[in-house]
């Protein structure tokens, strides 16, 4: 994935505090996931969702998942 769509410099990205140390969105969204890796179910559902989101986040709106505004997530 190119750099500007990976998130690692994502616009909702806290630049003091970070509550989970992750390089870019995959990062987080597996840090995220891996909750749920007792819940088999959970884990395949919620894993299908945030996949079709960040597809739509790079490909419909060309922005990293970090990077979606209140007005895209209404889009």
């Amino acid at each position: 994935m190119p750099a500007e769509l990976s998130g690692a410099t994502g616009l909702n990205r806290a630049a003091s505090f970070a509550f989970i140390r992750a390089e870019h969105d995959l990062e987080a969204v597996h840090a995220y996931l891996h909750r749920y890796r007792d819940r088999p179910t959970t884990l395949r559902a919620y894993t299908r969702e945030l996949e079709r989101l960040i597809l739509w986040s790079v490909v419909v709106r060309h922005k990293a998942l970090s990077s979606l505004s209140v007005e895209d997530c209404e889009a």
